[in-house]
């Protein structure tokens, strides 16, 4: 004769305490996956607000750069630029040699160069 298997059953209040206790480790899980939610919403918006305010300060120096590409040389000239030196002014790199045009270029006097041996 087989007896019957006896299985243990837990009190009412030991399953109430681990739903509980399951309930907060759910609850747990949720207020993080709200937090990188969050986070990642924010990163995404400073990302595109930075990608945007680059493409429009490069908007504006390419167009700073066509206005003083079309001018001509002797209005460059008058303002003291030199044509090779519109991108370093535009663009805020350091200028290559003399902000005068090529043209209006003064040389010194002859007697005034140094001699060498």
């Amino acid at each position: 004769m087989t007896t019957p298997s006896k299985t243990p059953v837990a009190p009412a209040a030991d399953l109430a305490s681990s739903a509980e206790a399951v309930q907060r480790g759910l609850d747990q899980q949720i207020s993080v996956l709200a937090g990188l939610i969050v986070d990642g919403a924010a990163a995404l918006t400073l990302a595109v607000r930075k990608a945007w305010t680059s493409y429009l300060d490069y908007r504006a120096k390419r167009r700073a750069f066509d206005e003083l590409m079309s001018l001509d040389t002797r209005m460059l000239c008058d303002i003291g630029v030199s044509r090779q030196d519109v991108h370093a002014i535009v663009y805020g790199q350091a200028l290559q040699g003399t902000t005068r045009a090529p043209e209006t270029k003064i040389e010194a006097p002859v007697a005034a160069r140094p001699v060498h041996a």
